[in-house]
């Protein structure tokens, strides 16, 4: 940068330079000092002590004004260059107070456009602004610090050379990573960006199916004590991976772990009900090889759950009764408190079980039971009783689910904005129309191979188009 030629040069001084004998600076010594209090500390503050401004503002008047300084030094042999004469120090203020209005002005709008630029989603998205002009290229300097996110989601075919260059610009801003969908990325990244990161939070590594144990565990070594979000959903990751993540000097800290559908087993099932405390989003959909006791030790384990998708596992009696605090967790599941559950194609769910969970989870405002097939009118006309705030419900494929418990269900649940009840061939007119007439703020109605007659689908439509125009 410009400050650090001057200082080569000579016009300013080093740290520590000009220091008496007894250890205090002597200004007198020092005509490029920052000004004292009640001075006019305008030109040098907004000039060299701006990141990136001292390079952009001032022009080339500026830079001609230090060429013609250094130029005298050196024509100058006698004179030491760790000085300046009275005449270079009062050439080189006036050169810098020509531009005291402008850089006022330029200040104002880079803090401006810095602002506007910290609610981009991605670092990524920034480069394309700073080519606009020198005063976008200024505020992307100093917004790419502040914006700490590399998401590279909607680059699908990014590869590891071009990855490596937004590392090696980025990489010690970074904060949160998402390079979800990226099939082409290998492990090489991973470990750059490891070492480049200074605290990493977030990383979203969803469908990378390059990536293996390598990269991912030396993410999970080195920032385990900042990470709170996780997600390898459909990576090739074996449980070794994760085994930094449980360990005892970082264990705790993650709040968000994805791992639907990873070749996970009852090990790392252990590990995760031992270490890990802060969880409130657990998402183990197609872990087909946890078993249904391993499920319930790590809900029990997490009182702070309020997430939790179990679609295609084995979850049953077991794991569902660990929610209502009846486990064998112990007491310590007594306060979980769900606000979503997902509990589809879990074969061995069935009324009883399902229905002491719901009783001791009243906060719930999602719920799956798509598939499930033990589950029937029963387990809805109990479960009405006590839920009441459902703003989602999906029962896909119940078979012995019929108009009476979608009725209860939909009196005691006026809130209800999405409901998905495709494939029911026992749901008819009946129930649908109570549907429309307790639930006044639907949004999204299924009823595919239901056997509803097509004047009520017009009315519905008719009654939904109306309500989102009121």
């Amino acid at each position: 940068t410009l400050l650090s030629r001057m200082r080569r040069m000579g016009l300013v001084e080093e740290e520590g330079e000009g220091e008496g004998e007894d250890g205090n600076k002597n200004e007198d010594d020092d005509p490029l000092s920052s000004p004292q209090a009640g001075d006019d500390e305008t030109v040098w503050d907004a000039v060299w002590r701006v990141p990136g401004l001292r390079k952009r503002i001032g022009g080339k008047k500026l830079k001609q004004v230090v060429e013609e300084v250094w130029r005298r030094l050196k024509d100058n042999e006698s004179q030491s260059e760790e000085t300046l004469d009275a005449n270079d120090t009062e050439l080189m203020t006036r050169g810098v107070a020509t531009y005291q209005g402008i850089t006022e002005v330029m200040v104002k709008r880079i803090e401006l456009l810095v602002r506007v630029m910290r609610f981009l989603p991605s670092v990524h998205m920034l480069f394309p602004l700073s080519c606009v002009c020198r005063s976008w290229y200024v505020a992307f300097l100093r917004a790419r610090s502040l914006v700490g996110a590399m998401d590279l989601t909607s680059a699908p075919k990014i590869e590891d050379l071009e990855f490596l260059w937004h590392i090696k610009k980025y990489g010690k801003a970074v904060r949160r990573v998402d390079i979800s969908g990226c099939k082409y990325l290998s492990d090489i990244p991973l470990l750059d960006l490891c070492e480049k990161s200074r605290g990493l939070e977030e990383l979203r590594v969803r469908d990378c199916r390059r990536l293996t144990d390598v990269g991912v565990s030396s993410i999970l070594r080195k920032h385990r004590g900042t990470l709170r979000v996780l997600d390898v959903t459909r990576c090739y990751l074996d449980e070794g991976a994760f085994w930094h993540l449980f360990s005892e000097e970082g264990g705790g800290k993650v709040e968000v772990l994805q791992c639907a559908y990873c070749p996970l087993g009852d090990l790392f099932a252990g590990f995760l009900a031992q270490m890990q405390r802060r969880i409130k989003c657990l998402n183990l959909c197609g872990c087909s090889r946890i078993s249904d006791f391993s499920l319930s030790r790590i809900i029990a384990s997490c009182p702070l759950l309020s997430e939790l998708h179990l679609e295609d596992t084995q979850a049953a009696e077991a794991t569902l009764l660990a929610m209502a605090g009846e486990g064998p967790g112990g007491p310590g599941a007594a306060s979980l408190r769900l606000e979503t559950l997902d509990i589809s194609c879990c074969q061995y769910v069935n009324d009883a079980c399902l229905v002491r969970a719901l009783r001791a989870n009243t906060t719930l405002t999602a719920l799956a039971i798509s598939q499930c097939r033990l589950i029937s009118d029963q387990a809805l006309i109990e479960a009405s009783q006590h839920l009441r705030s459902l703003q989602t419900l999906l029962m896909d494929t119940c078979p012995g689910i019929t108009d009476a418990g979608l009725s209860a269900i939909a009196k005691s649940n006026p809130l209800l904005k999405k409901l998905s009840v495709q494939g029911n061939t026992a749901i008819t007119d009946t129930s649908v129309t109570a549907v429309i007439d307790h639930c006044k703020k639907l949004q999204t109605l299924d009823l595919r191979g239901c056997y509803v007659s097509g004047g009520l689908v017009k009315e519905i439509e008719s009654r939904m188009k109306t309500r989102k125009e009121s």
